[in-house]
């Protein structure tokens, strides 16, 4: 069946994507002159689409010059599934080997015998392989056969999690029988055998583009001939055999597995006896009938173009087009990268919706651990009463897989292109993460400019809910947990039952309260969130460290800024939250013995921003934690003056309308920072490098760290935007360099 890959309306892109398509097809020999006001747009756009047309009357249109682009994807067969293309990678090593980076790169692999450019060694001979074109197609049945690997890797992990816990019980309780040797892996064999039953080796083709005759026949007798130094070592197994065989006018050759032997030689070897002792004999008869229609096969072939490699479970299924069918760069699936055909193409890759799906939905994050505990207490005896953490890990699983399930997924397409400025990359749809809100305009601006790292962005609030859900019971959870063990009678163990203890009759309570506080300020903010790190602070007088870290290191600065939509909510939260962080003070000076006084805040204000913070040792006004707020802003920090920095910024609203996930970094401030801290450590090594092992690392490789150090000044910032544009998720970056 045909997919269909939806081509979004690009007016939305403004000027500076226009910019990039009328550039790129002057790049293909067009003439253009550009100009200022929003009249040129039109004229831009007419004469694009007149260039457009006058190329579809003269080779093809679109569709061609797609074709003529891309190289081996235009061969592609229209039923494949993933394709991913790497474009003269000769090109672009030599554009990293001409930065400073890239020479002190070299010369390291070089010192450790990884040699990229003597032509007669193994890393140039591989490196040959990517050096004009290199591709990857996964075809028809891929989408199935991924979510039969993740759901294995899902259960394998369960299983393992299943039989460390019964095993850790055992012990436990002083039971040291006889532990499953193969971890519970045929614990449950009727789900193996109908995995086997659904799994195929699905079509996968690699190709290299190789135009020099000699490299391409000396690379090409090493591919062909690794199947048979394989054959060598396992002439005794029958059902392995040499095939040769056409696909499109080429010949493969490789190796054939033939499932109907594998099963007959298992019989001969009497196997299968032990096969069913493990499974049962009626499961091990349904899996032998399955391993016999399974066939494998690895082939390859060299041609006059370069070198294509095939895994499969069959002759017939080589993802390349026959005479007659239609390729899938004739397609729709392709059509996004229409726009850049101009530019100098890194990359180009698809993926269906099927197969982006089917690869991401069954993974799980602590479902499976949550699962394989659950099950591994039912299985065991003598941990006492263990139906509420059982109950609490059945609902994180199902409470993880209601929130993962919030996701969506759209087919996938990505290409990447290199300019004079750097390098650029464009994305259309893939993970659609609930978690964020894509579409809402941000009102926060930044100070991203002075920032090392900004990251902006707006939450999905009902998912939020969903998340917060998962996250209280996760505490539950480990809560539970932990009461169990403090139970158990185990040496050694006596530390961690008093300290449990102690929370449990001290600080739980408090505990508590503080997290309703902190939710009940959720109230009183909005979803939108801006994070910085910025690397231009100073170090705390943090007792017994060298004066010099004191006096001259940088140190980073972390402030999270979310604007404020109820004053008053805010207010009450901070009651509950000081009333709490009171009384866990309070407890904790009683239990040690020593006394703390109340800690009352203190606060200070500029500009009609206030800050609120609780007096500590060491603090300065670029180290102390802190709340800064006024009406409309408020950030927490770990700077008083940064804060009052960026949130001065974000109560301006950005220059450009922008949704969804933008993120800045600048690489000038983390080049300063570790400038910074190089030269503090060369000038101060013996009151620095105390640690006799990371004094010899900084001697041995100092100037190397001071090369790398030095090479960042090459780059200027990496810029990402990840938005929603007509329903199709959009993601644009740009690794500028200088």
């Amino acid at each position: 069946m045909r997919r269909s890959f939806k081509v979004r309306d690009r007016r939305m892109f403004g000027k500076r994507f226009l910019y990039l398509s009328v550039t790129g097809l002057a790049a293909a020999g067009s003439s253009f002159v550009l100009g200022e006001g929003p009249d040129d747009l039109d004229k831009l756009a007419a004469q694009a689409r007149e260039v457009a047309a006058d190329a579809a009357r003269q080779g093809g249109g679109e569709e061609a010059g797609r074709a003529a682009k891309l190289g081996w994807l235009s061969q592609v067969s229209a039923d494949a599934e993933g394709v991913f293309a790497f474009y003269d990678g000769k090109g672009f090593w030599d554009e990293i080997k001409e930065s400073q980076l890239g020479q002190t790169s070299l010369r390291l692999l070089e010192e450790n015998d990884v040699n990229l450019e003597e032509e007669d060694s193994p890393g140039h001979m591989v490196a040959s392989l990517f050096a004009e074109e290199f591709i990857v197609v996964v075809g028809e049945g891929t989408p199935d056969q991924a979510a039969n690997l993740v759901t294995f890797s899902e259960w394998a992990n369960m299983v393992q999690i299943k039989s460390g816990v019964e095993m850790m019980v055992k012990q436990a309780t002083g039971e040291f029988g006889m532990v499953d040797p193969a971890g519970g892996f045929f614990s449950d064999p009727d789900f193996l055998a109908n995995l086997v039953a659904a799994s195929e080796m699905p079509p996968v083709l690699v190709g290299f583009r190789l135009s020099d005759e000699a490299t391409r026949e000396e690379l090409g007798a090493t591919v062909q001939a690794l199947p048979m130094m394989a054959l060598a070592f396992i002439e005794d197994l029958d059902y392995i055999e040499v095939v040769e065989f056409e696909h499109g006018g080429m010949t493969f050759g490789g190796l054939e597995v033939d499932g109907e032997g594998l099963v007959a030689q298992m019989e001969e070897e009497d196997m299968v006896e032990g096969l069913e002792q493990m499974l049962g004999a009626a499961t091990s008869a349904d899996l032998l009938k399955s391993l016999e229609a399974k066939d494998f096969v690895v082939a390859s072939t060299v041609t006059e173009e370069g070198i294509f490699v095939y895994l499969g479970s069959d002759k017939e299924s080589i993802p390349l087009v026959l005479e007659g069918e239609e390729s899938l760069a004739a397609g729709d699936e392709l059509a996004f990268v229409d726009d850049y055909l101009g530019e100098k193409l890194l990359s180009v890759s698809w993926v269906s919706e099927q197969l982006f799906k089917k690869s991401s939905e069954g993974q799980t994050g602590l479902a499976g651990l949550a699962e394989g505990i659950k099950q591994g207490l039912e299985s065991s005896d003598g941990l006492g009463k263990t139906d509420k953490l059982i109950e609490l890990l059945s609902s994180l699983a199902k409470q993880e897989k209601a929130w993962l399930g919030m996701n969506k997924y759209q087919a996938n397409g990505t290409v990447s292109y290199l300019k004079a400025d750097g390098l650029y990359g464009e994305s259309f749809g893939g993970l659609v993460d609930a978690n964020y809100d894509w579409t809402t305009p941000h009102k926060l601006g930044s100070a991203s400019d002075s920032a090392f790292l900004t990251l902006q962005y707006v939450e999905e609030e009902e998912t939020y809910e969903v998340a917060l859900d998962y996250i209280e019971t996760l505490a539950a959870t480990v809560d539970e947990a932990a009461r169990l063990a403090s139970e158990l009678e185990i040496d050694d163990f006596d530390d961690f039952k008093e300290g449990y203890q102690i929370f449990n009759e001290s600080f739980r309570a408090d505990a508590l309260k503080l997290w309703s506080g902190l939710k009940m300020s959720d109230r009183g903010v909005g979803a939108e969130g801006l994070l910085e790190i910025d690397l231009a602070g100073t170090f705390p007088s943090i007792p017994n460290i060298p004066d010099v870290l004191v006096e001259e290191a940088p140190a980073p600065r972390i402030t999270s800024v979310v604007p404020v939509t109820d004053r008053e909510a805010l207010g009450e939260s901070w009651k509950e939250i000081d009333g709490s962080v009171q009384s866990l003070l309070k407890t904790a000076g009683e239990l040690s013995g020593n006394k703390i006084p109340r800690q009352k805040p203190m606060s200070s204000e500029k500009d009609g921003l206030k800050t609120w913070f609780y007096p500590i040792p060491m603090q300065t006004d670029d180290f102390v934690p802190s709340i800064t707020l006024d009406e409309s802003v408020m950030a927490f920090s770990t700077s008083k003056n940064r804060a009052l920095e960026v949130l001065t910024a974000a109560k301006n609203a950005p220059g450009e309308e922008m949704a969804g996930v933008v993120l800045s970094i600048n690489f000038a401030p983390l080049q300063d920072y570790l400038s910074t801290w190089y030269t503090l450590i060369d000038e101060n090594q013996e009151e620095l490098l105390t640690d006799d092992d990371a004094f010899e690392f900084f001697l041995e490789y100092q100037s190397d760290i001071k090369e790398y150090i030095d090479g960042l000044g090459e780059l200027e910032s990496l810029k990402a935007h990840t938005r929603m544009e007509d329903g199709e998720l959009r993601s644009s970056w740009h690794l500028k360099t200088k």
